[in-house]
């Protein structure tokens, strides 16, 4: 048998209902860069309505906003993260991270 280890998925979840995984981190991440919706989808590899959906619904079930339109400047506008949408991808990465730390600490050696 090939040698085999340890591997995990992550993802959050409120009342049963995905909220946020590795590719809604990723879209997050491009949305809080780019400071465009249409933009972080396209770095993605999405459509705007697919992300647009994505955005919506982890707001759904967060029970608040993770996104916000933002007025003006010398792009006229764009899209940034909330204080829930900084806050959701900061708690996701604390999972990841002692998640990742948990398999390696397994030291699994079977062979």
């Amino acid at each position: 048998m090939k040698r085999l280890k340890p591997n995990f998925k992550l993802w959050l979840e409120a009342d049963g209902e995905p909220v946020m995984g590795e590719g809604r981190l990723g879209l997050l991440l491009a949305v809080r860069e780019s400071g465009s919706l249409s933009e972080g989808a396209r770095r993605v590899g999405i459509s705007y309505r697919h992300a647009y959906n994505l955005i919506s619904a982890i707001g759904r079930r967060c029970g608040e906003g993770v996104v916000e339109a933002s007025v003006g400047g010398a792009r006229g506008g764009g899209m940034r993260l909330t204080p829930a949408g900084e806050r959701l991808i900061e708690d996701y990465l604390a999972y990841r991270t002692k998640m990742e730390k948990a398999v390696r600490d397994l030291k699994w050696n079977r062979s």
